[in-house]
């Protein structure tokens, strides 16, 4: 475009878009306040489709993990949360998080990364769930802060309470120890997703018995989630862009009840149009898969290195009780 036609437009028309992750990706709820209910639904939208192919990149890289046949990886992982379930000390338990962090960097997985998937909600969640165990009338232990003092000792029932009510020193490590296994669990199975396609975790659930339609119907569940997300997404921008003014909180609840219904139709619609193309290409109730998992030398040596950590971590165990 010449210059002098430059100088006739608008800067705001000139000046280069920029991605949408620079507008909804680096803000939070929190930091940005989000007007209508449709701003809302995209920024969760946009938000869970960018992790998920986040998730689908890294599990693409050519990390340590990557290279293993994702039914080694299953098992890998199953061997660890059976060992992780019979670990009563709490440096084992962190013995073991610090090899799946080396894990981790190995695989290409960010430090932080992997850490915020998990830790962010991990001790919120388990905390109020153990919140009742530290105390000394479930779990009796010296009283580390006392929160109540009775007058005298009570009973209700076939249950006796002592006279003081406070945290107790074993209940504080129970409810640590409680928090710490849920956290490694939790991490084993999101170095596990990270590192594998969905796809290919699905087929490995075949390793365990699961029948093949099962995971075949699992699969097209996955996939159909993320074409319904992103019609859903069209949905709000096409809404975004025609609404001039704020609407009536009626006239808005009206709208999400009418696109509910479009959806639910569109995906049964869809369903009814897959499945006859299925019908037409030869699907006679067995799926047929092109792709075939092979075992290798590197996922024979994984295993073994995965059981004699399991066979030491509870040797440890046994020895130290």
């Amino acid at each position: 475009m010449p210059p002098e036609r430059n100088r006739l437009l608008p800067s705001w028309m000139l000046a280069p878009p920029g991605p949408v992750e620079s507008q909804l990706g680096g803000s939070s709820p929190s930091d940005k306040k989000l007007s209508s209910f449709a701003e809302k639904t995209i920024y969760s939208i946009f938000h869970l489709l960018r992790d998920e192919l986040f998730s689908e990149r890294l599990s693409r890289k050519k990390g340590v993990l990557q290279r293993l046949d994702p039914r080694t990886k299953l098992l890998m992982s199953l061997s660890l949360l059976v060992t992780l379930s019979f670990l009563h000390k709490i440096w084992l338990l962190g013995l073991t998080y610090a090899i799946l962090l080396i894990l981790a960097l190995m695989s290409h997985v960010g430090f932080w990364y992997f850490l915020r998937r998990v830790w962010l909600f991990v001790p919120l969640v388990t905390g109020i769930l153990a919140l009742p165990a530290t105390l000394n009338w479930v779990t009796p232990g010296n009283p580390l802060w006392i929160l109540h003092r009775f007058r005298q000792d009570f009973q209700y029932g076939h249950w006796s309470f002592p006279q003081t009510l406070a945290f107790s020193d074993n209940g504080l490590r129970s409810a640590l120890l409680f928090i710490s296994r849920v956290g490694v669990s939790v991490s084993i199975v999101v170095l596990l997703t990270l590192t594998t396609p969905w796809q290919r975790l699905l087929r490995a659930l075949r390793v365990l018995g699961v029948p093949q339609f099962f995971v075949f119907v699992l699969g097209m569940t996955y996939r159909y989630i993320h074409l319904f997300l992103s019609l859903m997404l069209d949905l709000h921008f096409g809404k975004k862009s025609r609404t001039l003014r704020a609407s009536r909180w009626s006239q808005d609840q009206k709208w999400v009840a009418s696109r509910m219904g479009y959806l639910f139709k569109r995906s049964h619609n869809l369903g009814e149009s897959v499945y006859s193309a299925m019908l037409a290409r030869g699907f006679q109730g067995e799926p047929k898969i092109l792709e075939e998992l092979e075992w290798s030398r590197s996922d024979l040596l994984a295993m073994t290195i995965t059981v004699s950590l399991c066979g030491a971590l509870g040797l440890l165990q046994r020895l130290l009780v």
